[in-house]
């Protein structure tokens, strides 16, 4: 089980400098061992609480895995959060980046950090092809599915156990391949090479006898009745026993095994992977602690100055604790052809135009009244006093009198009913009006 305090500190190193501050956890705690995730998630947030940053959690179910991931970067990841911590299974972890890439996650503006601290089969042989491109899947039958996910890779760092391969732990190495091929227990390896987790188990047994040994090399004879010599070993309690290889420095199989005051192991660092854009291959960028270890040396470790932590396309400028755009690109409105002020900008000028056009209606008519109003021969139809006059001189009534009862519209001529009838002698009657 790696030391949970130190990849916490390792990652809160990587936060501050990069100035993030809000990280979201999200965890997979079936199938095992990724259970360990649960016991990896206490004492790392413990670390970020207590240098003020900010973090959330959520574990990923079978309805997320279903979803495709959209619920968990749409409304987890997305809403306050630039950073994610994920500590799931590497085939869980390759579809939710294949899907951060669907959804326009992969951009520059997102980082996701794989804790890849569980030791598996699939993760201890630095040699193996799983380790060195995690995002290719041998099995895929669509080669365009295996671009996209380097792709998205590039924005992934991988925190691992440090590996320590020097010449002892390359003669420990050896000596376990050999003695499996002496006793024909090949099949007990779980690689063609020793892991991590191999020496791990290796110096925690290592650790364990030579207390013991410690222990009972405090033994005294003591003389029995018959001349006889008796050994006696002190009582040996878990108090005892922790008191003695606790605040200890042991000789292991790559380096010394430093245990701190309350047994665990500190001197084992962690190390930062980022994706090398060319080869598409992880490369060892940051580790921690610095070397040499001591317990004073807090330090991130830069392993190559020149090589700096590559987010997508080579770009190692820093990402920002919130995006360009703002959470759900709350800053960057959807772009159309015509932008919401344009809009504003037509309607206020349509009205416009429409107000000009009734006002000048509106005054067109109002002079063409007063022009006529200023005419002299306009007179009202009040001041006309009309007579209808036969052609003998025989007045009829006025033609005020005769429009009360019929239509003005129909008095435009009168004929006798004599005319009407068809004889030769026909009359004929005249309009006339008076003006006042």
């Amino acid at each position: 089980m790696p030391n949970a305090s130190t990849s916490g500190s390792l990652i809160v190193k990587l936060l501050q400098y990069y100035k993030w501050s809000f990280v979201k956890f999200l965890y997979e705690d079936t199938p095992k061992p990724w259970h360990e995730c649960q016991v990896l998630l206490r004492p790392i947030a413990h670390t970020f609480a207590s240098n003020q940053i900010r973090s959330d959690n959520r574990k990923i179910t079978n309805n997320d895995i279903k979803d495709n991931f959209k619920s968990i970067f749409i409304d987890f990841i997305s809403n306050n959060a630039s950073v994610s911590l994920w500590c799931v299974s590497p085939r869980t972890f390759r579809s939710a980046i294949l899907a951060a890439n669907k959804l326009g996650f992969v951009n520059g503006e997102y980082v996701f950090i794989y804790l890849d601290t569980v030791l598996t089969q699939e993760n201890t042989d630095e040699k193996s092809l799983a380790v060195r491109q995690p995002w290719f899947n041998p099995n895929e039958t669509i080669s365009e599915v295996n671009e996209n996910a380097r792709r998205a890779f590039e924005t992934v760092l991988f925190v691992r156990q440090r590996l320590y391969t020097g010449e002892q732990f390359r003669r420990f190495a050896a000596d376990v391949v050999e003695f499996a091929r002496d006793t024909n227990r090949t099949k007990q390896l779980t690689h063609e090479s020793i892991g991590t987790d191999e020496t791990n188990f290796y110096d925690a047994v290592v650790t364990y006898f030579k207390a013991l040994k410690m222990h009972y090399e405090n033994h005294f004879i003591q003389q029995t009745a018959d001349d006889d010599e008796k050994i006696i070993y002190p009582s040996l309690d878990a108090h005892t026993f922790k008191s003695m290889i606790c605040n200890r420095s042991i000789s292991g199989t790559n380096r010394n095994i430093t245990l701190n005051h309350i047994c665990d192991r500190i001197d084992i660092g962690y190390t930062v992977y980022d994706l090398n854009p060319d080869n598409g291959e992880l490369e060892a960028v940051v580790a921690y602690p610095a070397e040499p270890f001591s317990s004073e040396n807090k330090q991130l470790q830069w392993l190559n100055e020149s090589r700096l932590i590559y987010f997508i396309d080579k770009n190692a400028s820093f990402i920002p604790d919130t995006p360009r755009c703002g959470f759900n690109n709350i800053k960057c409105p959807k772009k159309t052809l015509i932008p919401i002020w344009g809009w504003i900008i037509i309607s206020l000028s349509s009205i416009i135009v429409l107000l000009l056009i009734v006002g000048f209606v509106l005054y067109r008519r109002a002079k063409f009244e007063a022009e006529l109003k200023a005419m002299q021969w306009l007179i009202k139809w009040e001041d006309l006093t009309t007579r209808t006059l036969l052609h003998n001189g025989v007045a009829t009534p006025s033609f005020n009198k005769l429009s009360s009862s019929v239509k003005r519209s129909s008095v435009s001529s009168y004929r006798s009913t004599d005319s009407e009838s068809g004889g030769q002698a026909k009359q004929t009657f005249t309009k006339t009006a008076v003006y006042k």
